[in-house]
């Protein structure tokens, strides 16, 4: 299965998911732009993210019977889900947090993510679950989409023998972590590009213009701070 992490936009999941009420979130968790978690409580909600995929993994595992859509699709993309979510939220404060400290910590749970996503990409019991599935009679979007993750599983060596696949999950494992440290190199190594020539910012949002004035010396500054550059690369490019 390709990292539905972390580098993208994210996948389009089927709109079918019905989420038990075991699985919700906790009522209690505020949105990560409306709060500003320490580390504690950050490796707090993404635990219990991590806790609500499995949960779902083993519903799927422990269905007897017939699969369906509700036992075996849905619980699935809800797994999905959680793991992208934690996966976003772990990446994004590795590159952007200003602690050093917190950063650290993000970058372990980032890793730590991606090995439990890697892990279920490689299960042989999921894979089964959803080849099982009889989506002859759903709409050609959910027949589509279940194709799709059926072959994101072989690609990923679901249907390879266990010390392949161990191995496979091992050069998963550590390409994850060598993303990470590549990312924390360039969150951690920031530097400044001075500007002398305003109308080198043209073509650039008036917004992010508006945001880099020219200093005291006449030039404007702009960091490589991830929220910084990457905006202006994607947008100047």
């Amino acid at each position: 299965m390709s990292k539905v992490l972390r580098r993208c936009c994210g996948i389009v999941l089927v709109l079918l998911a019905v989420t038990l009420a075991a699985q919700e979130m906790p009522k209690d968790q505020p949105p990560i732009w409306s709060a500003k978690p320490d580390i504690t409580a950050f490796e707090k909600m993404e635990d219990e993210r991590l806790a609500v995929a499995q949960r779902a993994i083993d519903q799927i595992v422990a269905v007897k019977g017939a699969r369906t859509i509700e036992n075996t699709l849905a619980p699935y993309d809800e797994a999905i889900r959680q793991l992208n979510a934690a996966s976003y939220f772990s990446g994004l404060m590795q590159q952007v947090h200003p602690e050093a400290a917190f950063r650290d910590h993000a970058t372990a749970m980032t890793t730590k993510v991606s090995s439990v996503q890697t892990a279920l990409s490689l299960n042989q019991d999921v894979y089964h679950a959803l080849s099982s599935l009889d989506v002859s009679k759903a709409d050609a979007a959910t027949r589509y989409y279940v194709q799709r993750q059926l072959l994101e599983f072989r690609l990923a060596g679901v249907d390879k023998d266990d010390a392949t696949r161990a191995k496979l999950k091992k050069l998963q494992d550590q390409l994850t972590e060598d993303q990470s440290m590549f990312d924390r190199n360039i969150a951690d190594g920031r530097q400044i590009v001075e500007i002398a020539d305003a109308s080198e910012l043209d073509g650039l949002p008036q917004d992010y213009i508006d945001k880099h004035k020219p200093s005291a010396d006449g030039k404007i500054k702009i960091s490589t701070d991830y929220p910084d550059s990457q905006r202006r690369r994607r947008l100047g490019a």
